[in-house]
């Protein structure tokens, strides 16, 4: 390890866990799975998280403020507990870094089919986005390998975009809500974020999935060789991450189901969308501009395939 270089701050930080995390994925995708179980209650599903999250949070900052290490949780445990600890913390951490890839990479493939789609491509076959996974994977793996100072910007950067195109949406959507309403007379009700009548085991698979939405967030721990002043900057990344992807979760799924709507029928259609933001934007701003959120979904699944490459 004695040839990485600290060229990274605080923000490149920030960038390898948001990388790593890829919230323009999980929140095109996730949010549906948490409506089928507790129905038009998505955002207090994401603020219920909250609680075991900073937990965990709570811990790795802890960590990485005594120890900065290139092992992530292998270093940290391993320190903290012993080296068979964190050998076995760090064979799960990698085991669960491999299939992040894995599955962001098939995303990719669906995004960038979609993508096709939407542009002329009236079929394709079903092995598509398998093969543009294949042939992705060592483009990112390649570019995982690169300077981190370079890689952390350009993650930002290719994160950051799509996430604020989102926002931009939303923002354009609740204005509509508050104003004329949706184009199904969709409106704003806070009464549908209650729980009532959810049951215990709902709730707890709806937590599950607005948890899985967060995975990724402790790339920065990873980084321990390559940051500046590491054991201030990497936990000041950990907090910002959680603290910004955290509200960005709770703000677009609020709006989004108001935008759907709440009832029944409204809600299916939530659960069968292919992505939550794409809809929004063709349903309230432009035939076409959920095309430019689908290209953003394909381009964090890229982001966060080179992300998960690094911490692990």
């Amino acid at each position: 390890m004695s040839d990485l270089k600290r060229n990274l701050g605080v923000l490149g930080a920030i960038a390898i866990s948001l990388a790593a995390m890829g919230p323009t994925m999980s929140v095109s995708l996730n949010p549906q799975a948490i409506a089928e179980q507790v129905g038009p209650a998505v955002p207090t599903s994401f603020v219920l998280a909250l609680i075991p999250l900073l937990l965990i949070v709570g811990s790795f900052v802890l960590l990485t403020r005594r120890r900065a290490s290139a092992g992530s949780v292998f270093g940290l445990v391993g320190a903290e507990i012993g080296p068979r600890s964190g050998t076995a913390a760090a064979i799960w951490l990698i085991a669960a870094y491999v299939a992040s890839a894995a599955i962001t990479a098939l995303s990719f493939g669906i995004f960038t089919t979609t993508l096709l789609q939407e542009y002329g491509w009236a079929s394709s076959p079903g092995w598509l986005p398998i093969l543009l996974a294949l042939i992705v994977l060592p483009i990112t793996a390649y570019l995982a390998g690169r300077t981190m100072r370079t890689l952390g910007h350009a993650l930002l950067l290719l994160e950051g975009l799509t996430m604020v195109a989102i926002l931009a949406v939303s923002v354009i959507a609740l204005v509509r809500l508050l104003t004329s309403g949706g184009p199904q007379g969709q409106t704003v009700d806070w009464s549908a974020f209650r729980l009532e009548g959810v049951s215990a085991g709902a709730i707890s698979l709806a937590l599950t999935f607005a948890l899985l939405s967060s995975a990724g967030f402790e790339g920065a721990a990873s980084l321990g060789e390559e940051t500046r002043n590491p054991r201030r900057a990497i936990p000041r990344a950990l907090i910002w991450t959680i603290v910004l992807t955290s509200a960005f979760f709770i703000f677009v799924t609020t709006v989004a189901v108001w935008a759907f709507g709440v009832g029944p029928t409204a809600m299916a259609k939530f659960v069968a969308s292919g992505s939550l933001p794409a809809d929004i934007a063709n349903l309230y701003v432009a035939d076409g501009m959920g095309d430019v959120i689908t290209a953003g979904g394909a381009i964090s699944s890229f982001a966060c395939m080179i992300g998960a490459q690094v911490a692990g």
